[in-house]
């Protein structure tokens, strides 16, 4: 799923199609999707592809002055209620004009960084605070879960 929005008047809007700035955010892309947003903003098809594998291990990289970060993230997996979350790899892609985000299942930290209204473009126009915001809400999730496995054990 391709999802775009853009941030007006202090809250994110979805929108029907890209334009400068916005975020696009692909949720469990289909092969064709991943392979148009390559295509379209001329990203190697590596950044789309390595943040879907479930695997894929924490990093930064850059090729072609596009920026990767991928960064594991907690989720709730349902029916195993021992453990209370697991990570899987959210890649987070800055462009010139615009930042892009994927991950293999829709998640928590991706929804409520939409419901913050956090975006302030930073001088090259890459959203430095939105991918810092990023980073903040999966530190609250992870620090919230393990005040309660210590309460717990």
């Amino acid at each position: 799923m391709r999802e775009f929005f853009v941030f007006e008047n202090g809250a994110f809007r979805r929108v029907d199609s890209y334009r400068e700035g916005a975020w696009l955010n692909l949720v469990a892309p289909t092969e064709e999707e991943v392979k148009k947003t390559a295509l379209e903003f001329n990203i190697p098809l590596d950044f789309l592809l390595d943040p879907l594998d479930i695997d894929e291990r924490a990093r930064t990289e850059m090729e072609k002055g596009i920026v990767l970060i991928i960064v594991r993230i907690p989720f709730k997996e349902n029916g195993d209620s021992s453990v209370p979350f697991r990570t899987l790899p959210l890649g987070i892609i800055l462009l010139d004009g615009g930042i892009i985000t994927i991950c293999s299942q829709d998640t928590r930290v991706v929804r409520d960084v939409l419901k913050s209204g956090v975006r302030v473009k930073g001088q090259s126009g890459r959203d430095l605070k939105l991918v810092l915001t990023i980073f903040l809400k999966v530190a609250f999730i992870v620090l919230s879960h393990g005040r309660v496995c210590l309460d717990i054990c």
